[in-house]
């Protein structure tokens, strides 16, 4: 692998959001891998040093490393080098600031980082920064169970992503729209968006996201007594989150009087215990050259894949 220097080059930059974009997932890791020299002597008084902590923040919520990296990259920035950023770059640093926070379930003080984006965002010319405000406060609203915002938000969120031309980042942004309509009882709606979003995202290795459409479709036909779909559509959800094959033998998934199928991880509804327990659990187990991958599975049904690494 070819040395990379601590520099934030506008080049690094815009391979970064071109592979966030489109959904190239692998290569984006293996990028930020190339580049672990910035991670490892961040100067956050370096030229685009608040872009690069925004788009560090979206690549954590995909599963590169843990939250705790964003916090730590974070901490270098004081009072007075944010008071002489540049508006772009301060933006991202509240980005990265309400992802952090909205990875530790404080959803309120996650929104309010996301609306001070938006109320700024017509400012700049950057409108995939202003998507990804709006996806993500949609998720922070869904979270709080406030269900009609948050379609809105998340609407708002893809015809911005539509508008740049950004399919695969628009289809994400679809996910949440089906789990949403689903929560309002519209199941027709949320089978043809997740039809829609799967059709796009298959053509990715956004696995994570697959992995989640297979999880709702699978929640939604347990809902509606539809077992052995359910069984398979978990069963696909698996697969899409641990790919190699080795990874998803041996453990049960239980469907509510059906039984179960030996199927990857068990799937149960969240609960702190059990989260724990896996996570330690694949801690242990899912190693590779260095790396090691933990699936967990949140509050909404939907799973989260995390590397990490060293």
């Amino acid at each position: 692998m070819a040395a990379h220097s601590a520099e934030i080059t506008s080049e690094f930059l815009a391979q970064l959001k071109d592979h966030l974009v489109c959904r190239r997932v692998a290569q984006g890791m293996a990028l930020l891998d190339e580049h672990r020299r910035l991670l490892d002597r961040f100067n956050p008084e370096q030229t685009h040093a608040g872009l690069f902590t925004g788009y560090l923040a979206q690549w954590v919520d995909l599963g590169f490393e843990r939250p705790i990296l964003v916090r730590k990259v974070l901490t270098t920035f004081s009072k007075a080098i944010r008071a002489r950023l540049p508006l772009l770059d301060y933006l991202y640093l509240r980005m990265a600031e309400g992802m952090l926070a909205m990875s530790e379930e404080s959803k309120g003080e996650a929104i309010r980082h996301f609306d001070f984006v938006l109320s700024l965002g017509d400012d700049t010319d950057d409108r995939e920064l202003v998507a990804i405000a709006n996806f993500w406060k949609g998720r922070c609203l869904r979270m709080q169970g406030e269900y009609e915002e948050a379609v809105a938000s998340a609407i708002k969120g893809r015809e911005i992503a539509l508008e740049c031309g950004h399919e695969p980042m628009a289809a994400v942004s679809r996910v949440l729209e089906s789990w949403l309509y689903f929560q309002k009882g519209d199941v027709k709606q949320a089978l043809e968006i997740l039809h829609e979003a799967e059709s796009v995202l298959s053509k990715t290795d956004d696995y994570l996201t697959l992995g989640n459409i297979h999880s709702s479709y699978g929640r939604i036909a347990r809902r509606q007594g539809r077992y052995q779909h359910a069984i398979d559509s978990f069963a696909a959800a698996i697969a899409s989150f641990n790919p190699t094959p080795s990874m998803a033998q041996g453990v049960v998934v239980g469907v509510p009087g059906v039984g179960g199928v030996q199927v990857g991880e068990p799937y149960r509804d969240y609960d702190r215990p059990r989260y724990r327990e896996r996570r330690e659990y694949q801690e242990r187990e899912v190693r590779r050259e260095g790396c090691r991958t933990i699936t967990i599975q949140r509050d909404d049904g939907s799973m989260k894949r995390i590397r990490r690494c060293g």
